[in-house]
């Protein structure tokens, strides 16, 4: 039996646009590939985050995508920016932050297998999201808002995320749940798991790893874990080289990943949502769409950089043909 997206969350999909929650920031590679930052001759810079490459990724497929985040008033956070608009994502709810010890994240992330990656969040600008970040947004005009959980791990955007949560509930909005823990964000496990978990169990559709499942619920069999859902919100369990499973009112589904010959591991999962969510909204099955989202994540790896490494259309259809 093939799960099939409920009726009234694949007419919302329908309406095509998604707004993208959380942090977008500097990607430093260095380079030659292969070798260690200690090692770099040089680096090369792109457009890194898990909201704007999940926004990216939608765009360069040819969807429509929209972030809500805050910049450093510095260099660093005009490339955010202009990177977001080079590659059409809509930036009216961008902001630069007036705090002038806020600082835009920057990350060094090495083009390996077994990559080290060093991320500088001190006073993170994306953490500043507020109140007048959602003021004016009307969700009844959006297919569904992407929350990125890094986005809950402090103040005053983690009041700003559940007021926006409770804001596309009464707009009926679907919400959309990257977990994206990343333990240097948080101050304790024990706070990541209570405000990660909240979320989740209201969200139309959660996406995660086993770390992150087994931090929210203390468990990763899939059994007990789809336990914590109501039989109306969609599961993504993603298992990495194993695949992922969907779980949908009772039901379970495996899917498995196309083999590839891997320069890093990350950015895979945000090209894996973004391209789900735009195959949606597109009309395709939630079988199709997990099939193209896993042929992305699979070309992302392939290749360096994250934002950038996100393919188009033409390139994933064609990635598929030929696998």
């Amino acid at each position: 039996m093939t799960i099939e997206l409920p009726i009234k969350l694949k007419q919302r999909m329908a309406k095509g646009k998604f707004v993208i929650v959380g942090r977008a920031g500097m990607d430093l590679s260095p380079k030659p590939a292969n070798k260690q930052t200690s090692e770099a001759g040089t680096f090369i810079s792109d457009l890194g985050g898990s909201a704007a490459n999940i926004a990216v990724s939608i765009s360069k497929l040819g969807g429509r995508s929209q972030i809500i985040t805050v910049v450093s008033d510095d260099e660093i956070g005009d490339f955010v920016w202009k990177k977001l608009e080079e590659h059409k994502v809509d930036t009216s709810l961008v902001t630069k932050s007036q705090n002038n010890n806020a600082r835009t994240s920057l990350a060094i992330a090495e083009i390996r297998e077994e990559p080290k990656v060093v991320i500088y969040r001190n006073n993170a600008a994306d953490l500043l999201i507020d109140k007048q970040n959602i003021d004016n947004l009307n969700l009844e005009n959006y297919a569904g808002i992407v929350i990125t959980g890094t986005a809950l791990s402090d103040e005053p955007s983690r009041s700003t995320i559940n007021l926006l949560i409770e804001k596309s509930k009464n707009a009926k909005c679907p919400v959309i749940f990257d977990v994206d823990y990343r333990a240097n964000a948080w101050t304790s496990i024990s706070l990541a798991s209570a405000e990660l978990r909240g979320v989740a169990k209201i969200a139309d559709m959660c996406v995660g790893n086993r770390e992150e499942f087994e931090i929210m619920f203390e468990q990763t069999d899939l059994r007990k874990v789809s336990a914590n859902f109501n039989p109306n919100q969609i599961v993504l369990f993603k298992k990495g080289a194993d695949g992922c499973d969907i779980i949908l009112d009772g039901e379970t589904e495996s899917y498995t990943v196309f083999k590839v010959k891997a320069k890093k591991p990350y950015g895979a999962g945000d090209a894996f949502l973004g391209t789900i969510l735009h195959s949606l909204s597109n009309g395709l099955s939630l079988e199709s769409a997990i099939k193209r989202g896993n042929a992305s994540a699979a070309i992302v790896v392939s290749k360096e950089g994250c934002a950038s490494a996100m393919p188009n259309l033409n390139q994933l259809i064609e990635f598929i043909e030929t696998h």
